[in-house]
């Protein structure tokens, strides 16, 4: 038997031995097509795990028998195979079995201490949170209640234990409960993972301990572990990230509990892999050291705005492009997704560059989302900027067409209605039809004709009544409701998953208007119809997350549709649309901070490292700050402290370690008119090497016309420098002219310079 913990710096071949170990085995073994578990942090990471799998050796065209797991899917592999699935609660039916809950311990006056907020939405939030913790540090409901001191902690542990007791009367676990369930199984019958010959642990910084104890359980049946963790050599023990140092000590905890030896085995680094000046500030960084000399490999950008910063990134992402870089040998990692993400959405298409948006923003940041939920939201009063823009957007179909919807505008400013309910908007139209009386101030109104009027008071009459949900309802009638306004799928098959939508129910084509709306942008289409999709999966949930609540409380089946549309606004807050697509073959990656750590690229570029946006900014916990999780700690309650929570210095490390041929690091430098501080990590990086200057640009600069990437940069550079006295500048435009030609608009329109131009650029 061989249980090996590997320990490298990142980026340093962790994953390589790892996929040596597999290959070994599977040619020792190739007749037996040995069985293989491959346990990975994130989704990026198994698909590239799979891609080196396929390209490690050129003799072996596929490899058979390797499942790959997170540790939740794990949970429920392992309770699959002994035969005790359970049911496991997705995060809206959690989010109301708490909340129903508390609203019953509230009216048993049980929380008089937090009386107070009990029902409000963020408290079920952070003692969702708060029981997770709980659970990965596999503290039950008996011994939180024994360390309480205090009638906040009385009250919290009573929430604790009512939650666990009905789950156990349901039958339900949630995901950190399943993996207690999965490791007493493993306790009591090891023969569930008795046929698996090798397990691969790989990618992760940080292991819960419910999650070390599980790798240690495994262990025991499973001859072969080789688990991979960060580790620097003796001379750099100092410059550990935390989370990686605590990780070790959990797992060297968990395996001696389990009387089995964990060997350890250090990976020797191959510099000659990666640019010196990479390897040295990995071995600098967050230490007291002298500066050192060199670091061509790393390059700084300084921009205003994090708009400017993506601009500047992606410019010279553009730049190795066209210099033959493969794209997918470029990693761009963000720590603050939303803020940076909408911008690289829009440059994207405007420098004409493949990129891969990993995870893409929150549901309802999503453009078609927010419509929907703005139109939802205006009921039963629709102001009137706000109804016409909605009826205006490509994504919905309100029955009216454009000169209905120019109609309707003009009578409305004429008549100084700034909005109101669907009477008052269908009173206007009415007066609109009526003939205007010449002595009258209505001599000047818009008079429409009768089948003006009538066509445009039956359709929005259509639109106001379909709009209308009812007052009261079961979850599915809303469900069904909400399906028939986003109507069906045009390119549908029986394949995929499609809503039963009415034949009779009113519509508003949102799949057909979103996959028409992007017939000439497939990304846009792309986007649209994921976050469409996502939100079908979430009424869906929304509706079996009713079933299960009522079966386990009991109550009235109808529900006003307020608290539908309440519980539906929380689920989109809370919900981030992942891509189905997750290749990126011939795409340059940009991704989180997260989801980026284990994927070693020849060059990655890491933006926003400004004070509250790498390291993001935490606010402390608001149930216990870090002296009263200190102080559970000595009562043997391991809540981990805000620092061993959130371990950005460590993130990025990681993430720094990743590049082998260069490193490009940028940040903002102004924030509502203020200097935006640089974050420590940049200025840790400036100490290893002072003598770096970044690249600066400045509000409203002209982009110097070798560095524009899109047609717009290029023409507004050559006209300020055929307007400009240096005459050098001007020639340098054209020493670019072949290189721009690769971009048919900017063809186009450079010959249409050369036309107009002609008298000036021939004095030149």
């Amino acid at each position: 038997m061989a249980h090996i913990l590997h320990l490298a710096p990142d980026g340093t071949g962790k994953t390589a031995r790892l996929l040596a170990v597999l290959r070994a085995l599977t040619k020792a073994k190739r007749k037996e097509m040995p069985k293989v578990w491959v346990l990975l942090a994130t989704g990026r990471q198994a698909l590239s795990f799979r891609q080196r799998l396929i390209e490690l050796d050129e003799d072996v065209p596929a490899y058979f028998n390797i499942e790959f797991f997170n540790f939740y899917s794990l949970n429920a592999r392992l309770l699959n195979i002994a035969g005790t699935p359970v049911r496991r609660l997705n995060n809206l039916t959690r989010y109301g079995l708490l909340r129903r809950l508390l609203a019953q311990m509230l009216a048993a006056d049980q929380l008089p201490y937090f009386h107070r907020i009990a029902d409000t939405r963020g408290f079920v939030a952070i003692v969702a949170e708060l029981i997770d913790e709980l659970k990965q540090a596999k503290v039950d409901g008996d011994e939180f209640a024994a360390a309480a001191r205090n009638q906040k902690d009385e009250e919290l542990a009573l929430i604790y234990r009512r939650y666990q007791d009905t789950l156990r009367q349901s039958d339900l676990a949630d995901v950190e409960g399943e993996g207690w369930l999965a490791l007493a199984k493993l306790g009591e019958r090891r023969d569930i993972a008795l046929n698996v010959d090798l397990l691969l642990v790989d990618g992760y910084d940080q292991f819960t301990i419910v999650q070390a104890q599980m790798l240690a359980a495994l262990s025991r049946a499973i001859p072969n572990v080789h688990i991979s963790l960060t580790g620097q050599p003796s001379a750099c023990a100092d410059a550990l990230p935390h989370r990686s140092a605590l990780a070790r000590d959990r797992l060297d905890s968990a395996f001696e509990d389990a009387g089995i030896d964990l060997a350890k085995e250090t990976i020797e680094p191959i510099d000659a892999e990666r640019a010196a000046d990479l390897v040295q500030l990995g071995e600098r960084i967050f230490r007291e050291l002298p500066a050192a000399s060199g670091g061509d490999a790393i390059k700084l950008i300084e921009m205003p705005s994090p708009a400017a910063e993506v601009k500047s990134v992606l410019r010279k992402i553009k730049r190795q492009l066209l210099d033959g870089v493969i794209p997918d040998d470029i990693l761009v990692a963000l720590r603050d997704w939303n803020r940076y993400a909408p911008h690289f959405e829009l440059v994207r298409a405007e420098f004409n560059l493949p990129l891969l948006l990993h995870d893409e923003r929150d549901l309802h940041e999503a453009p078609v989302i927010a419509v929907l939920s703005d139109l939802l939201e205006m009921a039963p009063r629709f102001r009137r900027r706000d109804l016409l823009d909605v009826l205006r957007s490509p994504y919905i179909d309100a029955g009216l067409d454009a000169e209905s919807i120019d109609l309707l505008d003009r009578i409305s400013v004429e008549r100084q209605f700034l909005g109101g309910d669907a009477s008052d908007w269908l009173e206007i139209v009415a007066l609109a039809g009526r003939p205007a009386n010449q002595d009258s101030d209505d001599a000047d109104f818009t008079v429409l004709t009768a089948e003006q009027r009538e066509g445009l008071f039956s359709r929005l009459s259509a639109f106001f009544n379909g709009l209308k949900p009812a007052e009261r309802a079961d979850v599915p009638a809303y469900v069904d409701w909400l399906d028939n306004l986003l109507g069906a799928d045009p390119l549908a098959d029986s394949t995929q998953e499609q809503s039963q939508v009415s034949a009779t129910g009113f519509s508003l084509n949102v799949l057909e208007r979103a996959r028409r709306h992007g017939q000439d942008q497939e990304q846009i289409m792309r986007r649209d119809i994921m976050a469409l999709s996502g939100l079908r999966r979430i009424l869906r949930d929304l509706s079996a997350s009713d079933d299960v609540l009522r079966a386990t409380f009991g109550g009235a089946a109808q529900i006003d549709w307020r608290q539908f549309w309440s519980d539906l606004k929380y689920a989109l807050e809370t919900t981030t649309v992942e891509p189905r697509d997750r290749s990126r073959a011939g795409q340059v990656l940009v991704t989180t901070a997260a989801e980026g750590r284990g994927l070693t690229h020849r060059h990655v570029y890491i933006l926003g490292l400004a004070e509250s946006l790498f390291p993001a900014e935490v606010s402390e916990d608001p149930l216990y700050l870090d002296s009263e999780r200190e102080v559970l700690q000595a009562r043997g309650i391991p809540l981990a402290t805000q620092a061993e929570r959130i371990d950005d210095q460590g993130l990025f490390y990681e993430l720094i370690s990743l590049a082998q041929e260069s490193l490009t690091l940028s940040r903002p430098t102004f924030q509502a008119g203020k200097e935006w501080i640089a974050s420590h990590l940049w200025r840790a990086v400036r100490r290893v090497y002072p003598h770096l200057a970044p690249e600066t640009g400045t509000v409203g600069a002209v982009v110097p016309p070798e560095e524009s990437a899109s047609a717009p940069e290029t023409l507004l550079a050559v006209a300020a420098q055929l307007n400009g006295v240096d005459s050098n500048k001007a020639r340098s435009a054209f020493q670019i002219k072949n290189w721009l030609l690769h971009d048919t608009e900017t063809a186009a329109q450079w010959q249409r310079i050369e036309a107009g131009r002609r008298v000036e650029l021939g004095r030149l």
